[in-house]
């Protein structure tokens, strides 16, 4: 019997904290699509060959993609172009292939030292093909490969994540509704979030209370960024919230190793 595909479950608080396609549901697609590829189930393969793809252009190009493969070319450029026409990406899909040809074509000996790999990149001619995978969706959006892409995932949510249904402590962030529409403006609606098990839900409390409570804000961010079950995503935010707050690097370290620590 074959296993079901793996997915990322996102629980209800999480989406009631931020449930933009930036917030606990980006995160989720991220993590689903760093999983290895033994992981991955064959209706979530194209997606995830295209996300790698698509990610290692962004970065370095055709040369970095090949070389990051390595052994696994063969086998993963097929159904990555597959991938790309489902997505409907056909131009990206023609110039992978003619980016394929173009490697199989030259006989190298793949290196692992950096002063060997750097060697290998400079032998490399993709630059043709780069420049035209960089100006893809300039005349026509529905080329463009991470527009197309983010928007096959935000239309295909549960082909890696499960958004889980609201448990028993979940009541409380249903009962509290909109809290700008409080009589206090929301204010004890999010003290009352001050120790939330979600490190999501704590950050969206600290930035709605620190116009009222700036020291409570700033103390509610800390214990975010401390907290090892943060996602890269929220320690990132919580950074960004406590620098703007004055909070030095020896407080931002002494509150990373307590994250570690705590692991």
């Amino acid at each position: 019997m074959t296993p079901p595909p793996l997915r990322i479950v996102v629980s209800f608080c999480d989406q009631w904290a931020d449930p933009g396609p930036d917030g606990a549901i980006q995160d989720a697609w991220r993590e689903a699509l760093c999983t290895e590829i033994e992981n991955v189930d064959p209706t979530q393969m194209p997606a995830w060959l295209v996300s790698r793809y698509v990610g290692e252009m962004d970065c370095g190009g055709h040369d970095q993609y090949f070389f990051n493969l390595h052994g696994d070319v063969a086998a993963r450029i097929p159904g990555t172009i597959d991938g790309l026409h489902m997505l409907g990406l056909h131009h990206a899909a023609e110039i992978l292939a003619r980016a394929h040809a173009r490697w199989v074509g030259t006989v190298r000996t793949l290196r692992t030292d950096i002063d060997g790999v750097s060697e290998m990149f400079q032998k490399e001619k993709f630059d043709d093909l780069d420049d035209e995978y960089c100006i893809l969706g300039l005349a026509d959006p529905a080329d463009h490969p991470q527009s197309v892409f983010d928007t096959y995932m935000r239309e295909n949510i549960d082909l890696f994540i499960e958004l889980a249904p609201p448990t028993e402590a979940d009541q409380a962030l249903i009962a509290l509704g909109d809290p700008r529409l409080h009589r206090d403006g929301g204010r004890q609606a999010w003290l009352s979030l001050a120790e939330h098990a979600s490190p999501r839900v704590r950050l969206k409390a600290a930035q709605n209370i620190l116009r009222t409570d700036r020291k409570m804000a700033v103390a509610i961010g800390k214990t975010v960024y401390a907290d090892p079950s943060a996602s890269d995503w929220v320690i990132g935010n919580a950074v960004h919230f406590l620098s703007d707050k004055g909070v030095s690097t020896n407080e931002f370290d002494q509150l990373r190793k307590q994250r570690q620590h705590k692991v």
